[in-house]
């Protein structure tokens, strides 16, 4: 007899199939504006997901992922720019350089044992100084920015239709969900939830709780940094309030608060409602009131269900599966 958990995730999986056939044809349905708008909206998937790896599994409210994609987009584009090398070869150097970032200012703060709030604000502190940095270095064009010149060719990561940018973003959502849902499987992902509910607990059972949350945070700038390259070369211009933005993560953060932290979909989810919604209401409505929307939306959510909504979902289709006669 198959179990109600493999039914129930039988379902799930059916249903994000049947949303992936959606989103595969729905640039046929869309315009330019609503096709760059999701290829937007995915790579904020594809962010959020990256952030919840360190910040909903690992339980820690981090604030360097701002400095992580300024590290891709600003490597990749200063490279392509001055010396024409390729952003598919940039990206990865400023990916390093993201995880050489993570893991310095992440193991000073680690060994030091800081409270969580306390690692907040410093990581928070550290993303500011990336900002200023990015503002003052002329080599980054300071407070102008760096416009990337047009040159379509699969070599400068530039396309000819907006649609080719959709179909990379939906690439990079779909392979960081996979990369996040092995994780949560494997011996990392049980070691950050460990670390999560008892860090003390963990490191007395004899988990190295250093190691696994460098290495969580390792992964998790590698791949915000890759789509901080994406970012640069879809909108052809990067400056330090969009690159080095604090309001990135902040959104990444609310995104995961109303999927829910720390599960595989909740990135998903919370990107996929807020983000449209927002859209809709900054271009028809008024600029910055899709702010308040996101406000209101994350109060009502958390009210309901503290846990997000794929955990709120989860357990009520075990509770109609538990009442349903066998």
């Amino acid at each position: 007899m198959m179990g109600e958990n493999s039914r129930t995730d039988i379902k799930i999986y059916l249903g994000l199939l049947v949303l992936l056939i959606v989103l595969l044809l729905l640039p046929t349905r869309l315009s330019i504006t609503w096709t760059r708008t999701f290829a937007m909206v995915f790579l904020f998937i594809y962010w959020a997901s990256a952030w919840n790896i360190i910040g909903g599994m690992a339980g820690e409210i981090n604030f360097l992922h701002p400095i992580f994609i300024g590290a891709g987009a600003y490597s990749s584009t200063v490279l392509y720019i001055n010396f024409g090398v390729s952003p598919w070869v940039g990206m990865f150097l400023g990916a390093a350089i993201a995880v050489v970032l993570g893991l310095v200012i992440g193991w000073i703060c680690y060994r030091s044992g800081l409270p969580h709030l306390s690692f907040a604000l410093i990581c928070l502190g550290f993303s500011h100084i990336g900002e200023i940095i990015a503002l003052e270095w002329d080599l980054l064009g300071g407070s102008r920015g760096l416009v990337i010149r047009p040159a379509p060719g699969l070599a400068n990561m530039q396309f000819e239709t907006i649609s080719t940018y959709y179909y990379m973003g939906l690439g990079m959502a779909v392979l960081m969900v996979g990369i996040c849902h092995w994780i949560s499987r494997n011996k990392l992902g049980y070691y950050l939830k460990a670390i999560k509910h008892n860090e003390t607990a963990s490191a007395a059972i004899g988990i190295d709780t250093v190691r696994y949350r460098l290495l969580a945070l390792a992964v998790s700038a590698f791949f915000c940094a890759l789509g901080g390259t994406f970012y640069a070369q879809l909108v052809l211009y990067i400056d330090p309030h969009s690159a080095v933005s604090i309001t990135a993560v902040i959104s990444m953060i609310l995104f995961c608060a109303i999927g829910g932290f720390g599960t595989v979909l909740g990135p998903v989810v919370g990107t996929l409602i807020l983000m449209p919604i927002g859209e809709v209401v900054r271009l028809y409505v008024m600029t910055g009131f899709h702010l308040i929307i996101y406000g209101v939306l994350v109060i009502v959510v958390i009210l309901l269900s503290p846990h997000g909504l794929v955990p709120w979902f989860q357990s009520r289709m075990k509770k109609t599966q538990e009442e349903s006669p066998a």
